[in-house]
């Protein structure tokens, strides 16, 4: 990468990470629950894949989610190569992560260069919720400055702040040593004091100026992606002012909106700091040309200090439940599992998991995984403990893996009371056995009669000593319920389960035990039963009990 970016500003922006595959693919950021962060992604091409997508014309864009909800577009359409974008949202950790997302829009490989987490003050933007994130799309200091970009440590937030570059006539540039305090309970955004020492302002000659954010021209693009315009964002701007011209001249203005009145009459504290925004209230179908203009009265024109918009971040979509999401991140790490599960599993149901199936029938819950198909998914190892505590589970599918070890009599239960449905067989759609697991699959023996040896041996000795016992045979759970119509007819019920009655093909009268007991102790007497019965002398008969 370093050969393709050589006069990267930042050593970080030499290498990137891209993903090729799938539709969704995600990080997952530590967090501390109700605490508010910034979350910053930046982008650098470079050319890497020699394909040249930024500058050859075509569209080249992807998106950006937080969490389950659509946070930008990064369209680096007619984008320099060489040249960085970046993307930053503020928002309220719901739990003790946060998951950035990469969405292929089918228009360019997705990629990122950085990734940055930064904890925000609890009490900066006090309008922030769970419900309500928003995303950046200007920070600009005014005065003259140095570096285009200022960030830590000036910053102690790693904010960063453009220089509004105000440098020819009719603007002014004003800068001071003094200390610039802050006001008390005006703090909600903590500009640091270099910022808020240099301002602009402009020659006496002129009444007003205006402060603008300038899109790219590519922007225009995104009006066809995901229906979004950033004309009919919501904006919420945030201007930042502090006097610090140094005497005490009358200096008045007001603050217009694409000619709406904002703000009037407004005076900036002389070497105090004072962030002016309306609470909680964002601009619908308005532009981003705002007015500073001298009232009649005022003896010096308007100034600024520093400037924000941000726009609001829509949480229209719900998270899987929390509990659904704890289970499948069990089961993807219990079997090691590479299928590329990204994000949240329901949640926007576009980018639901593959082999999942959720309700979202009511609107305002959270939605929760009724169905599973892991067939065919080359799982090892028994069956874990998370498909039983999923309350909402209806179906699961495990057919064609290695799984072996029992099945809990919860499982069982929520079964027989018509709660969970196997897919017509024990792990999956017949007539393909889910192998080793029972009781769902049963041992059949022809058997004239049955009793349990006095002999208590240990299961592993019967695990060895199965193959020389040739009458034994597995079933699926499928050709059981054939064999006894559905489990009709119950002849007697044990310590170990109930014993149905059924019939083979060759009309041979058959007795088929199913465990119900939860204990794997008791589990792995069951089998010693059933290998201590082939030992009993064997003479012709229809009877064959288990």
């Amino acid at each position: 990468m370093a050969q393709y970016i050589a006069d990267a500003t930042n050593e970080q922006e030499k290498t990137l990470r891209s993903f090729p595959d799938g539709q969704r693919n995600c990080y997952t950021l530590p967090t501390n629950s109700s605490k508010k962060y910034l979350i910053r992604a930046t982008f650098t091409y470079g050319n890497y894949d020699g394909l040249n997508s930024s500058e050859k014309g075509s569209l080249f864009l992807f998106g950006l989610h937080i969490g389950v909800n659509f946070w930008a577009t990064v369209n680096l359409t007619n984008w320099g190569s060489s040249d960085t974008m970046y993307k930053e949202v503020i928002t309220v950790a719901p739990d003790k992560f946060i998951s950035v997302c990469l969405i292929n829009l089918g228009s360019g490989t997705p990629f990122v260069s950085t990734l940055d987490l930064r904890e925000l003050d609890g009490a900066m933007f006090p309008f922030l919720n769970l419900s309500v994130s928003i995303s950046h799309l200007a920070r600009q200091r005014y005065g003259s400055v140095d570096d285009y970009i200022t960030r830590y440590p000036t910053d102690p937030f790693d904010r960063f702040w453009e220089a509004a570059l105000r440098y020819k006539f009719p603007f002014l540039n004003m800068t001071t040593n003094q200390d610039v305090t802050k006001l008390p309970g005006n703090d909600d955004f903590q500009v640091p004091m270099p910022i808020l020492q240099k301002a602009s302002t402009i020659s006496s000659n002129f009444s007003e100026f205006n402060v603008s954010v300038i899109f790219p021209d590519n922007m225009k693009n995104i009006d066809n992606i995901n229906n979004i315009d950033y004309r009919s964002l919501e904006l919420l701007p945030i201007f930042h002012f502090a006097d610090i011209g140094g005497n005490n001249q009358n200096r008045t203005f007001d603050i217009y909106n694409d000619g709406n009145l904002m703000f009037p009459n407004y005076i900036p504290p002389l070497f105090r700091a004072e962030s002016t925004y309306q609470s909680g209230k964002f601009l619908r179908k308005r532009g981003l040309n705002f007015t500073l203009r001298k009232t009649p009265s005022s003896e010096l024109q308007p100034l600024i200090n520093a400037f924000e918009v941000y726009s609001l971040v829509h949480t229209d979509n719900l998270t899987t439940s929390p509990d659904d999401v704890d289970y499948m991140k069990e089961v993807k790490k219990y079997y090691s599992y590479t299928r590329n599960w990204n994000g949240d599993p329901c949640s926007p149901r576009e980018y639901s998991w593959q082999g999942l199936a959720c309700d979202y029938a009511n609107g305002n819950k959270n939605p929760r995984i009724t169905r599973i198909n892991l067939s065919a998914s080359g799982l090892i190892g028994g069956l874990h403990i998370a498909f039983m505590k999923m309350a909402s589970l209806e179906n699961f599918n495990l057919s064609n893996n290695q799984l072996d070890g029992p099945i809990p009599d919860s499982i069982l239960q929520r079964f027989k009371a018509g709660q969970l449905e196997l897919s017509d067989s024990s792990c999956g759609i017949p007539p393909t056995p889910c192998t080793g697991l029972y009781p769902l699959e049963a041992v059949l023996e022809r058997l004239e009669f049955a009793g349990k040896s006095a002999e208590q041996e240990d299961y592993s000795i019967y695990e060895e000593e199965a193959p020389l016992h040739i009458d034994i045979k597995r079933f699926t759970y499928a050709e059981l319920k054939l064999i006894t119509n559905n489990f009709q007819s119950i002849i007697g019920k044990g310590g170990f389960g109930t014993v149905y009655h059924g019939i083979l093909e060759n009309n041979d009268e058959v007795a088929v035990k199913v465990l119900v007991e939860t204990s794997i102790a008791e589990s792995k007497d069951f089998l010693p039963e059933v290998f201590n019965s082939t030992k009993v002398d064997r003479r012709p008969s229809k009877a064959i009990p288990i």
